[in-house]
């Protein structure tokens, strides 16, 4: 939903690629963007979400801020940009449910873009949060069994696998079924960021 939104909105402003990178409190990330696939495979790859200048930056900000990849001494940075053709960008910074969510437009510098955030950058910023306070929508409408409340209550609480397959007679196999679901259920691949995120929105 929201990509299409994004795509039809920088249309309007004369842009045309981007991406959505989300990072949450563990540093797994995930990216939306309607650059090649292998883009956002090489920048996974490269751990560019955990050491680019851009994103260590954008971690920091509260206001968008303009990049040029010429300028900088990383060399991941300058493979992406000579393999793709990525020179510039534009990166905005949103925060939403402890996720920092980084949405960058590309742009090259003899792009009609670049007249448009020059004299619209306020309305532009204005309309970028506009669309992610309203259409950014994250995985959430889930629900646990009970069993899965208690497994993930005695995780909580620093309780092991056997401990918790003890308490519950049942299985150290099946606990770590039901775990697989809660991780499952969470869309993470950790089970410390899924007491986390399932403490933060309330689950247990």
């Amino acid at each position: 939903m929201i990509k299409k939104i994004i795509e039809e909105y920088l249309k309007q402003i004369h842009a045309d690629k981007y991406s959505v990178i989300t990072i949450n409190h563990l540093d797994e990330v995930s990216i939306i963007s309607n650059l090649p696939y292998h883009w956002a495979q090489d920048f996974i790859k490269r751990k560019l979400h955990l050491r680019s200048h851009i994103v260590l930056k954008a971690k920091n900000k509260i206001t968008p801020f303009k990049w040029s990849s010429v300028n900088t001494a990383n060399e991941d940075i300058k493979f992406m940009s000579n393999k793709y053709g990525i020179r510039n960008g534009v990166s905005f910074v949103i925060k939403i449910n402890y996720n920092s969510v980084i949405f960058t437009i590309y742009f090259n510098d003899d792009d009609d873009f670049i007249k448009v955030y020059a004299s619209e950058k306020h309305k532009i910023l204005f309309d970028v949060l506009s669309i992610f306070e309203h259409h950014y929508k994250q995985k959430i409408k889930y629900t646990f069994t009970i069993r899965e409340k208690e497994v993930m209550n005695l995780l909580k609480f620093g309780k092991t696998y056997t401990e918790i397959a003890l308490i519950l007679g049942v299985s150290e196999r099946t606990v770590r079924f039901h775990i697989n679901n809660v991780l499952r259920k969470l869309d993470v691949t950790s089970v410390r960021y899924a007491i986390f995120k399932a403490t933060s929105e309330g689950l247990i």
